[in-house]
């Protein structure tokens, strides 16, 4: 039996000039300091321990000295002398509603190893840093036990003592500590009691998440670098909450008794669970690299799937955060928002917690974000931030003054193209439209109202969404409009300009410097034939050809009733970028080689124009693929018929992103040739030659 409390302080009052009562008083202050993890009995053991006192100097006891190969299951008493080779980090826990505490050790004599597992008031001996990796230690009147891992432990509980360094042992009797580290670059999965040194790179957010047993968990990461590589490393739970706020980019860290899995990309990670300990800045040297400044990617230097990157740029469009179920009933939820730098924008996609964000920024604000990756989406590159990455708004230690402001930069009509955004134009009114109301798919109403705007240099096709509706009514033919904010799309047979949440109208009744109306064009002009050996990129033109070749694929795609961009989505939960959550249509394309007599080109023929040359609806081509049970059915029906046919085909050259090749959108068909029509074009393309003589 160990001792009791009143033989304890007993023996202390004999061997000091304090009294019980003072005695008690230290007892009770220990306790307290321990934050309630040791008894009475460990905190006098405590006591007595710093007071010079060995408690059991004049008690009689058998001790059983052993080497640790000859430890088995089961025995008591048990003292063993050996050297710290590994410590791993203190826990504490409830028993019986009383707080207790553990901290696993590895000791090591000539025999063998055993992990030593120390006990509530023991702990303190690893917390207050008294024992050291290196240390003899002599184990006094411990217990074995099976470990969960069925493997012999060495146990020091409340009847047990410890003696750190004792005098009358030769180090050299003991194996010497090796502290051997492991490289990142030799570091593989499922590696178990891992040591690496390294220094923060990155660090990434504190993430809350809910455990199989709906219990609250922690986690975050960063990247640890040595010579020899990076690696993310990644804190849970207790170790997340105790090391967040203390870790700090270009500190260095040890990590005792970490492991290894594999990352989502294949990639080996570095996990630091409840055993493991990490020490901030650790004692003696170390060969490891300085921290690089790692570099800001430019918005037209971002490529698909590239991850881990960084980019800043300013806000210049919101939108709504939607929500969404997946397949497998989790719910989630996304944010838009869009930047630029003085190389291009891109969409930023914010998932889940970060859709927060949305709320938090502001249009013209800067932000920098950290982690983000890029994928390649429906209407080209996008930028994601998931639960690694992070942003931060109007960051003050970054040089921002080479990010354009919002001042806005006007184009003229002939130089814009599809999906386009952050357009300014200033264009005088020709043709305006009645508005009309719609209704949504969530049984909300909006409105839309079309205008024609014209400048020296082309016209447009203006479509202004709900509140912008009222703006536009306030509109009349002939008036100069100044648009800001608009963003481009192609319409039903031609590019539009659609005024959105953000955008905005000013109407200017009358503006000198602008050209009057007689000196502008009347409406949206037909393009001149041209020549497919000198056509050139973004140009919209005429082509008067022959069909070579039809690309037999699928014609049909699911689009946005409102804007036709390709819906997203399968079965019955529909979305589309622009208009939200959306019952979809079929849209028709098709592409096939069309030829001049000077060049051939692949072109892609779309929407109302598809369904004019293959002479069906695409309702009807939907119907005839379920009839027959193909896909291609509705190009294979017209095939023999269209092949050698001659069209006057109207679009917009555009340079492909897989083959680089030069490529026709083809929004208007012309089957019968007009001799009126195409003469006056031919005059046209006459006059401009001359003039251009």
């Amino acid at each position: 039996m160990g001792m009791s409390l009143e033989e304890i302080i007993d023996k202390i009052v004999s061997k000091t000039n304090l009294s019980k009562a003072e005695i008690e008083e230290l007892i009770k202050n220990k306790t307290e300091e321990l934050g309630g993890f040791v008894t009475e009995e460990g905190a006098a053991n405590i006591v007595a321990t710093e007071l010079g006192i060995d408690l059991f100097q004049d008690k009689e006891f058998e001790e059983i000295k052993f080497s640790i190969e000859d430890i088995s299951l089961g025995m008591t008493n048990v003292s063993v002398t050996g050297r710290v080779t590994r410590i791993y980090s203190p826990r504490t826990f409830e028993r019986e509603g009383q707080k207790g505490a553990v901290v696993d050790l590895v000791i090591a004599d000539l025999t063998g190893e055993i992990p030593l597992v120390l006990w509530d008031e023991h702990v303190r001996y690893v917390t207050e840093n008294e024992i050291k990796k290196g240390d003899i230690v002599k184990v006094v009147s411990g217990y074995v036990k099976e470990g969960l891992d069925k493997k012999l432990q060495l146990n020091l509980g409340r009847r047990g003592r410890i003696i750190i360094n004792p005098p009358d042992v030769n180090k050299k009797d003991f194996p010497e500590l090796k502290e051997i580290y492991h490289s990142i670059f030799d570091l593989k999965p499922g590696m178990r009691d891992i040591d690496v040194v390294g220094v923060v790179q990155t660090i990434y957010d504190l993430n809350v998440y809910e455990k199989q047993d709906g219990t609250e968990g922690k986690v975050f990461s960063l990247f640890l670098k040595d010579k020899s590589g990076t690696c993310r490393t990644v804190f849970w739970d207790n170790q997340a909450d105790e090391f967040f706020s203390s870790i700090k980019p270009e500190i260095i860290l040890k990590i005792e008794g970490g492991y290894t899995r594999e990352g989502l990309r294949g990639e080996t990670e570095i996990h630091i669970g409840r055993r493991a300990r990490v020490t901030i800045n650790p004692e003696g040297k170390f060969d490891l690299p300085e921290v690089e400044e790692k570099k800001l990617t430019k918005i037209n230097e971002l490529k698909p799937d590239i991850f881990e990157v960084d980019v800043i740029g300013r806000v210049i469009d919101l939108r709504e955060t939607k929500e969404f179920t997946t397949e497998d009933g989790r719910k989630g939820k996304v944010a838009s928002i869009f930047i630029k730098d003085e190389t291009g924008e891109i969409r930023v996609s914010l998932w889940d917690e970060k859709t927060k964000i949305a709320d938090q920024v502001k249009l013209e604000d800067i932000v920098l974000i950290h982690a983000g990756y890029t994928r390649e989406g429906p209407y080209g590159l996008d930028l994601h931030v998931g639960r690694r990455g992070q942003i931060v708004i109007n960051p003050s230690d970054i040089d921002t003054s080479n990010i354009p402001s919002l001042e806005p930069i006007f184009s003229k009509l002939e130089d814009l193209e599809p999906d386009q955004f952050d357009v300014n134009i200033e264009g005088r009114v020709t043709e305006i439209y009645e508005a009309r109301e719609f209704s949504r798919e969530n049984g909300s109403t909006g409105k839309v109202m079309n205008a024609v705007v014209v400048d020296e240099t082309g016209a447009v096709r203006m479509v202004a969404w709900d509140e912008r509706v009222e703006e536009l009514k306030e509109a009349e033919r002939g008036h100069i409009l100044r648009i800001l904010h608009g963003y481009t799309k192609t319409g039903r047979e031609e590019l539009e300009l659609h005024l959105g949440r953000r955008s905005k109208i000013e109407i200017v009744i009358t503006d000198e410097s602008f050209p009057p109306i007689e000196e502008l064009p009347n409406d949206i002009e037909i393009p001149r034939i041209s020549s497919l050996s000198v056509i050139s990129e973004n140009q919209t033109i005429g082509v008067r050809g022959t069909i070579l070749e039809i690309y037999e694929r699928k014609p049909l795609y699911k689009a946005c009733p409102n804007c036709y961009r390709k819906a997203i989505g399968e079965e019955d939960t529909w979305n589309c970028p622009i208009h939200g959550e959306i019952t979809p249509i079929s849209h028709m394309i098709f592409s096939v080689i069309l030829d001049d007599g000077t060049k051939s080109i692949r072109a892609n023929i779309l929407g109302k124009a598809a369904e004019q040359l293959l002479g069906v609806s695409a309702e009807e081509a939907y119907a005839l693929i379920e009839q027959n049970d193909v896909e291609e059915a509705p190009l294979r029906k017209k095939s023999s018929e269209l092949v050698g046919k001659e069209i006057i085909a109207i679009g917009k050259v555009f340079r492909s992103n897989y083959t680089g090749d030069l490529e026709l959108s083809i929004t208007k068909i012309e089957e019968e040739i007009d001799p009126v029509k195409e003469a006056e074009m031919i005059i046209h393309e006459l006059k401009d030659k001359e003039l251009g003589d």
